[in-house]
């Protein structure tokens, strides 16, 4: 999982390395989203998710020789932030069973009306030639009471820091990113642990960067979408690296127990 969420931050650190909305009138009567009933992603301590994961290739087909096993275990909860929630426990396996690695670094909660919260490490920029401290913050990433179809805002984010060009240089870069998301309607999913008619969420984003009047980036677009099937989770998660339209990871689930 934290594999997942890094994208939505480590975009920032990408572009600066390299370096009116219209309204439309309707005649028509405004017509209510349709509603999303039950629980899109149970977040229950035990809970475990084994997924297939491989790397894809631009038109999204599956890389031969790059699977591997993740399993997803739903933690012991924590208060972070004011809010109870449960870490997001990722084991990573090679398909033969031999263990890789441990991930731990995000927290995952539910608000009362479905909104599915992930929180992100603090110091994910602590490796980068950024200063860049991210907030202690609960993101709403999936909000079903928002309806099919209906955008909603997850995060905004405009801040300038500090970037050190050469020893003896170092520039402020104005950083604008705003981030949102939407849950579609239902998709059949095909996956190994079976067919599924699961809702399609996605989390897109828009960045730019600025020095002064010179724009060093401007980039939006998806990063991220979770098929997410009633009262089970994500039975299907793909995303693209920023930066990349070549490549990108996907995760497929192949079992789970409950």
């Amino acid at each position: 999982m934290r594999a997942i969420l890094n994208h939505v931050t480590v975009i920032l650190v990408i572009f600066l390395v390299t370096a009116a909305v219209g309204c439309k009138k309707n005649s028509s009567p405004t017509e209510t989203p349709p509603t999303i009933s039950g629980d899109l992603f149970p977040i229950v301590e035990g809970h475990l998710y084994v997924y297939n994961e491989y790397e894809t290739n631009a038109q999204g087909t599956k890389i031969s020789g790059t699977d591997y096993r993740v399993a997803t275990k739903v933690g012991s909860s924590v208060t972070i932030a004011g809010k109870t929630g449960n870490i997001l426990v990722d084991s990573i396996y090679t398909t033969n069973g031999q263990f890789f690695k441990l991930d731990t670094l995000i927290t995952a909660r539910k608000g009362t009306d479905g909104t599915i919260y992930f929180t992100l490490p603090q110091n994910m920029f602590q490796d980068f030639p950024v200063s860049l401290a991210l907030p202690l913050i609960w993101l709403p990433f999936f909000q079903p009471s928002a309806g099919v179809g209906t955008g909603y805002d997850i995060y905004s984010l405009d801040t300038t820091v500090t970037y050190q060009y050469s020893p003896d240089l170092s520039i402020p870069v104005r950083i604008q990113l705003t981030l949102s998301g939407v849950i579609n309607q239902k998709e059949n999913v095909n996956v190994p642990a079976g067919s599924y008619s699961a809702y399609r969420g996605e989390l897109n984003y828009s960045l730019t960067a600025t020095s002064g009047t010179i724009t060093l980036s401007s980039q939006n677009g998806n990063i991220l979408t979770m098929w997410l099937y009633e009262n089970v989770g994500p039975v299907k998660i793909a995303w693209t690296p920023m930066g990349s339209a070549t490549t990108g990871t996907a995760r497929e689930l192949v079992s789970k127990n409950f």
